[in-house]
This record gives structure tokens, C-alpha cells and sequence, in this order.
């Protein structure tokens, strides 16, 4: 706790690729949703039912991720939490929007701000990297998805960029997907990034990872205190105990700090050798289905007539 800001440590990430690499694609496919662009009908051969743009089970490798350092950071479980609010309708607290990453190596330092929740316009964001996250349309001649989150080097980042477009209300879950801030591929721009920088070796370099919220009135540890604002010290640290499970190392007559920051930080230790002989087994069927009764066929038949 440092000029009354409580400090919330979280947990990275980091995966390291020295190619690129095929993977499990996002939980749904935004991108493919139809729709008209006010000039003709875009992806017309899609139904516009979930089942088109959600993820095959099997046949869901199709994101490349690019040679270098992917980051993918965890939320605090306060804020990943649903409730219920006065409307018995279960929401989730918004959560940091800003997320400023060190890169140190060799005493050198290299920082970037993530945007999470900034939206690109229409036609922009793709080629970048960015996910597609569903707006709500007035009308049906708009893209019905833009592409949420963006990265600048510390040098070109404007705290209050006029001519930024950003996300009303960012939470843990997303346009609704419980994993979406879990699951790297739902959110790798949003809370997650990537460095295409590939040291050798990569033993000292190190990240640093600090977030805030851009607007206090949506930091939702500070929306809890001014709503206890009748409570005494020792009471709203005990409320701070039973909502966020937090331990707050403040005595009676000191102030309760005002707003939250989350950080992390994760250093690279030296590489060791983890090559080494492995056995594999190969059972072929015509069906995944046969392979696996084959293979169990021999391991079972080995087992009743073990060789003497």
C-alpha cells in the first residue's frame, strides 16, 4: 500500500515460441457473424445461429501463434466473481482497462500500454491481431463485431487519446463467455500480450506487468469503499475481508486506500535440458474409436499372458 493505493498481486503467464505455432482457436468465431455493410451481404453462406461460430470440438487448431513471447495474465478472483444486484440479475465488476509492460533485459527496458478495452474502427483491428468482440447495432447495415484491444509503444500512448473509441463497461467475462478472460485465444489482446522479441539466450529477461483503471469511477474496489462510507475502519476492513478476501494491513487510525492496482512480474531462469527419449505407441483404425479398442486389445491381452 503505497499513497493510499492497494496493491494486488496476480499471476503471468509467459509462453515462448521459437516458431510459429498452430493452436486451439477462441471459444467462438466473431468474425463470420453475417450481416449487410450497407453495399452488400457480408459471409451470406453463414446462418446467423451459434452453432456457426462456435468452436468444433476437434477441429478447433486454427490459430497461429506467432514466433516470440506470448503474456497472459489472471485477473483477480474478486473480480471474476458474478452478483447479484438489486434486479436480481447477476453482473460482473468491471476490471482494469490499462496495463503498462516492462520489458528488462541486460539492464535494458522496453515498455508498451495495453488498451483492453479500446475498439478499433470498422475494417481496422484484423490485421493487427486484435479479438472480435460483438457491439450492439441500431440497425442492421453495420459490422456487428469490432475489434477489441490495442497495444502502444509508451512513447506514442496518449493517456486521453481524443480520437479513441473505447468498450462502455470490460469485465471477466466478456460479451458473456465465462472463460473469455481464461482462456488466452478469447482475449489475447485484451488481457494478454504479445512481444515479438526472441533472445538468446532468455535466461534475465524479465516482465513487469502493472494495471489500473482509466476511470476511477469504474474501479470497483473504490465503488466498494464509497458505498461502506458509513463504516468505521475496523468494519470496512473486515467488509473488504468478506467481499474481496483481501487482507488489508491497516490500523484503526489510517486511511483506507482509495482505488486498486494490480502487478506482476515474471523473470525467465536459465533454460535447462528437457530433451530426452520417449516411447510412443502407435495403434491405426479406421475411427479413433478402433485405434483405441486395438491398442487397449494388445495392452490387455500383454497383461493375461505376460511373457516368461
Amino acid at each position: 500500500m503505497v499513497n493510499s493505493i492497494l496493491m494486488i498481486p496476480i499471476h503471468l503467464d509467459a509462453l515462448y515460441l521459437k516458431r510459429e505455432r498452430l493452436v486451439v482457436e477462441a471459444m467462438a468465431d466473431l468474425s463470420i457473424i453475417p450481416y449487410f455493410n450497407r453495399k452488400r451481404d457480408v459471409n451470406p453462406n453463414i446462418a446467423h445461429i451459434s452453432e456457426e461460430i462456435v468452436s468444433q470440438p476437434f477441429q478447433n487448431q486454427n490459430l497461429y501463434l506467432k514466433a516470440g513471447i506470448h503474456l497472459h495474465w489472471a485477473l483477480p478472483d474478486a473480480l471474476t466473481k458474478g452478483i447479484q444486484d438489486s434486479d436480481k440479475k447477476t453482473v460482473f465488476p468491471s476490471v482494469p482497462n490499462r496495463w503498462l509492460v516492462t520489458r528488462t533485459l541486460n539492464g535494458e527496458k522496453r515498455q508498451w500500454v495495453v488498451e483492453s478495452d479500446y475498439l478499433y474502427r470498422e475494417g481496422e483491428g484484423e490485421q493487427l491481431g486484435s479479438i472480435a468482440y460483438p457491439i450492439e447495432i441500431k440497425n442492421g447495415n453495420h459490422q456487428p463485431f469490432r475489434y477489441l484491444g490495442r497495444k502502444l509503444p509508451i512513447e506514442a500512448w496518449l493517456e486521453n487519446d481524443p480520437k479513441a473509441e473505447y468498450l462502455a463497461l470490460l469485465t471477466a467475462v466478456g460479451y458473456g463467455e465465462p472463460t473469455f478472460a481464461a482462456f488466452y485465444p478469447n482475449c489475447h489482446s485484451v488481457f494478454g500480450f504479445y512481444d515479438d522479441y526472441s533472445p538468446q539466450p532468455t535466461d534475465s529477461l524479465q516482465y513487469d506487468v502493472i494495471a489500473w483503471y482509466s476511470d476511477l469511477e469504474k474501479d470497483y474496489f473504490n465503488q466498494f469503499i464509497k458505498s461502506k462510507s458509513q463504516l468505521t475502519t475496523q468494519e470496512l476492513i473486515k467488509a473488504i475481508q468478506e467481499e474481496f478476501k483481501w487482507d488489508i494491513p491497516v490500523k484503526s487510525n489510517e486511511q483506507i486506500p482509495q482505488r486498486m492496482l494490480c502487478y506482476t512480474r515474471l523473470k525467465f531462469a536459465s533454460p535447462t535440458n528437457t530433451e530426452r527419449e520417449i516411447s510412443v505407441e502407435v495403434a491405426v483404425g479406421n475411427t479413433g474409436t478402433e485405434a483405441l479398442s486395438a491398442y487397449l486389445g494388445q495392452k490387455i491381452e500383454a497383461l493375461r499372458y505376460p511373457l516368461c
